[in-house]
């Protein structure tokens, strides 16, 4: 039977459901309102993040731009054999990185997913190595690095996941890193050179190398470091000839960085300020750090 109400009754009823509705359009409106807030929040965060990214980049290329003039207008009179090599090698690094640079701006959809190795691994290993032979040539106007950072690293985990005996060798390096140490950046290099190799024999074991390139070069009865390089970006689906001369150009430069190191061919007696001994560090820790990545 169908209920009567008398029109009061009614009018209560239907109060009472548009009571109901506000009430749900209410809660649907706060609900909107602060989804709305939450997204704009995210959106301002990013956009804030990408700023800050894009304006750490620029600082970063204005800083190799400045390391590039003082290397480009120096006037270093280089009569050792190994220290003309050193800033062959130096030129070199740069003329890749120009080189890689125009390759990443023609092929930005292909770089854009691996962008830290292809553009701000290579930006920061060229200022690395310009700014460390300005240092050690008497021009250091590149970055001022605090003292406290000589033997602070953040490389020991990172190395122990790909041997626990480079950790140990890191941390035998940075100990020999001393100021009062008169063959200081011989000793580092002597120990970082063999974290170098073992980094690309535990990535490209020289069997594996073989088996998916039969045909490549040898040195000294094993495949040779160009190779190597080639076979972890192959393994990685992120070679490039552009990418791969860039990193056996970086890997040439810290090698002849090394040579020159240990013949004693920059400073007084061997003897270092704390910044170079700090650029040094740097160029090495970052070197290591973009290695492993790969």
């Amino acid at each position: 039977m169908v209920r009567k109400v008398t029109p009061a009754q009614y009018k209560q009823m239907v109060d009472k459901y548009n009571q109901q509705v506000r009430r749900y359009n209410d809660t649907v409106k706060r609900n909107i309102d602060s989804y709305n807030r939450q997204v704009k929040t995210n959106v301002d965060n990013y956009n804030r993040a990408v700023r800050q990214f894009n304006a750490e980049q620029e600082r970063k290329r204005q800083r190799l731009n400045q390391a590039i003039r003082s290397f480009n207008n120096s006037r270093i009179t280089t009569r050792h054999t190994t220290t003309v090599y050193y800033r062959e090698s130096v030129e070199r690094l740069e003329r890749r990185y120009v080189e890689l640079d125009d390759f990443n701006n023609e092929n930005y959809q292909r770089t854009e997913r691996n962008s830290a190795l292809y553009g701000d691994y290579p930006t920061q290993e060229t200022n690395n190595s310009i700014q460390l032979y300005n240092s050690l040539n008497g021009v250091d106007d590149g970055d001022f690095i605090d003292p406290q950072e000589l033997q602070k690293t953040y490389l020991e985990d990172k190395l122990d996941l790909v041997s626990l005996d480079l950790g140990k060798r890191w941390k035998g390096a940075l100990f020999s890193l001393n100021p009062l140490n008169p063959d200081a950046g011989r000793h580092f290099c002597t120990s970082v050179r063999e974290i170098f190799t073992q980094i690309l024999d535990v990535k490209a074991p020289d069997s594996n190398v073989l088996s998916y390139f039969p045909d490549c070069e040898l040195y000294q009865g094993k495949p040779n470091r160009r190779f190597k390089i080639k076979y972890i970006l192959t393994q990685k689906s992120i070679h490039s000839q552009s990418f791969e001369n860039f990193v056996d150009s970086d890997i040439d430069e810290l090698l002849s960085l090394f040579r020159t190191l240990n013949d004693g061919t920059h400073g007084s007696s061997g003897k270092y300020t704390i910044q170079q001994l700090l650029k040094l560090k740097k160029r090495v820790e970052d070197s290591i750090q973009f290695a492993t990545e790969l």
